[in-house]
């Protein structure tokens, strides 16, 4: 597999690259280079595809002072490749870690279910009006024993040593290197059982069992709730790093071609010709550091 690309001005692709949305002339320029699955693999700098890297110039031509031009716009498409290479990988990282933070509190959170229905449970247990005072003393005592690990719990559920259900929180992730203004939103609601008003629940009366249902329903409100805007915000990381990753490896891709072309341009140059013209110093600089 090999890239091919047709009238392709350098600088222009480069800029589409570094800032994809600016204009439509620039996404047009983005849109010619394309993955061409059954092109050939030949490396000869005389190959349409260096050809259409370099435009009309010819590697073999008389004067190299031709070469200049394509050669630095070579040097600034690397350059500005480079910057945009580093901020995709910023913004991936970033994307990578908090997809991270979510996944452990979506393992938090599906716990912290299973306490609240063995809670509920218990108090289910205790709606019965024939239940003895000894009966129901057992029940509040379960309900205890329950309600302490669900303390554990919430103390435990941590990422990178950050509690994620003790207090309420809102993260905001970046998705995009280019677009500041495209951000996922990870919502950590306090599930402390004081803030949930589990440290409330009471089975020694029908009627306290009831107080003590409706305390447990807001609390499985709370917390499905949670759920599902992390299942939400999931799913928009995992489209995030999708992104991230392919246009990253477009940018290594279209490196490796730059890489190539500014390769055949200095080939063609003679050390004569570089030391006859006002840019020798800057160009003797650019083509080694792009081979």
């Amino acid at each position: 597999m090999t890239l091919n690309i047709s009238n392709l001005n350098l600088n222009l692709l480069a800029n589409s690259i570094l800032n994809p949305s600016s204009s439509s002339q620039q996404q047009n320029a983005a849109s010619s280079w394309v993955i061409d699955p059954n092109a050939g693999t030949s490396t000869d700098p005389n190959s349409a595809l260096s050809s259409s890297l370099l435009g009309s110039t010819d590697p073999n031509a008389t004067d190299n002072s031709l070469l200049f031009t394509p050669l630095l716009s070579i040097s600034n498409t690397a350059q500005i490749l480079s910057k945009r290479q580093n901020s995709i990988s910023k913004t991936l990282t970033e994307v990578t870690d908090n997809a991270s933070l979510v996944q452990t509190a979506q393992g938090g959170l599906s716990q912290v279910n299973n306490l609240l229905n063995s809670l509920k449970n218990l108090l289910t247990q205790a709606e019965s009006s024939t239940l003895s005072s000894q009966e129901r003393t057992t029940i509040d005592q379960n309900i205890k024993s329950t309600l302490e690990n669900y303390t554990q719990l919430i103390d435990s559920t941590q990422y990178s040593g950050q509690q994620l259900f003790s207090n309420e929180k809102t993260i905001f992730v970046n998705t995009s290197d280019t677009d500041s203004e495209n951000k996922a939103q990870i919502h950590l609601p306090n599930l402390s059982a004081q803030a949930l008003g589990l440290d409330q629940l009471d089975a020694s009366s029908p009627q306290k069992v009831l107080q003590s249902l409706n305390i447990l329903n807001k609390a499985f409100f709370t917390s499905n709730s949670a759920s599902l805007q992390l299942q939400n915000v999931s799913s928009q990381l995992s489209t995030a790093s999708d992104s991230l990753q392919k246009a990253l490896q477009s940018i290594l891709q279209f490196q490796s071609i730059t890489s190539s072309s500014a390769s055949a341009l200095a080939q063609s140059m003679q050390p004569s010709d570089l030391s006859q013209t006002q840019n020798t110093s800057s160009l003797a600089n650019i083509a080694p550091s792009l081979l």
